[in-house]
């Protein structure tokens, strides 16, 4: 596939029946390329993409898509190229949200290619150009000291941290720091990345139930009776789900008891591993705290 791909690309003085020659519209034009790629049918929407480029060689929605159609062909260097030229040309962008998805393909890729400081480095411009959803570095320090001294529970009656956009690049900062180690680095992002999730599923049990709250007085039990709340929710186990939360909340057990706060550490990963639906998820849990001297 990936030679079929290249050779296509050297072929391209063979005229082709996406040209602008049809008085199609751009948007239908790259309409059908998307379509190409959904239907497996890549080298058609090379051809397409790349027309579009010979009209506009900066258009950052067609360079876009082309370099994810060599992402998907393993073309990791070339996708590069052309994820890197459309983020350059992303003030053109009809819908500016758009250039998250870029960077987010463009960080992933770099974690592929094994370039981990250009992962990085991506990962942080994402949360850098979203200040709305990002606190001070004194509140993100008092937020981990929280949670290092109190838990969970008195962490979500102070906190409710909502990072939409940024999440994702929260979530693989937290993973890479905790990977090398860096477990101080690592809860500065952890606690955006599970803080999110719980944040927004209070918000989706007050609307059920306009009497509800998370705290109950001097109870300790907050945190794990919104657990088994949302075990008893399918959307917002799905949500979960999706965002890789008890995942996430994986990590910052091990991250806490690696840090030298082993038992707010091991009553995150008991949580884990009573609530969590996945068995590997469960599994991990259980092995680290009964394996960890």
């Amino acid at each position: 596939m990936k030679t079929r791909l290249l050779i296509l690309l050297l072929c391209v003085n063979i005229g082709t029946a996406y040209s602008f020659e049809g008085q199609k519209p751009l948007w239908l034009i790259m309409d059908e390329g998307i379509t190409a790629i959904d239907s497996g049918d890549l080298g058609k929407a090379v051809y397409i993409f790349r027309d579009i480029l010979k009209n506009d060689s900066t258009n950052p929605e067609a360079l876009k898509w082309l370099g994810y159609v060599f992402e998907k062909e393993g073309e990791f260097e070339i996708a590069q190229k052309q994820y890197e030229k459309a983020l350059e040309n992303r003030k053109k962008l009809e819908i500016l949200e758009d250039s998250y998805y870029i960077m987010y393909h463009l960080a992933d890729l770099y974690h592929e290619m094994g370039k981990t400081e250009d992962s990085v480095r991506i990962l942080n411009r994402i949360i850098e150009e979203t200040p709305a959803e990002k606190y001070t570095n004194k509140q993100e320090a008092s937020m981990v000291k929280l949670l290092q001294d109190k838990g969970l529970d008195i962490f979500f009656k102070l906190y409710r941290p909502e990072s939409r956009v940024t999440l994702e690049a929260h979530r693989q900062l937290a993973e890479d720091y905790y990977n090398s180690k860096k477990y101080s680095e690592s809860l500065h992002h952890l606690v955006y990345s599970f803080g999110t999730p719980v944040s927004l599923a209070i918000e989706e049990l007050k609307k059920i139930d306009p009497d509800y709250s998370f705290s109950h007085g001097d109870r300790s039990d907050d945190f794990e009776r919104l657990l088994h709340m949302i075990s008893k929710n399918n959307r917002l186990n799905m949500y979960f789900k999706e965002v890789h939360f008890y995942n996430t909340l994986l990590t910052t057990g091990k991250c806490l008891y690696e840090s030298g706060f082993k038992e707010k550490g091991i009553k995150i990963l008991t949580l884990v591993y009573n609530y969590s639906p996945d068995i590997i998820t469960r599994n991990k849990a259980a092995r680290f705290y009964t394996q960890t001297p």
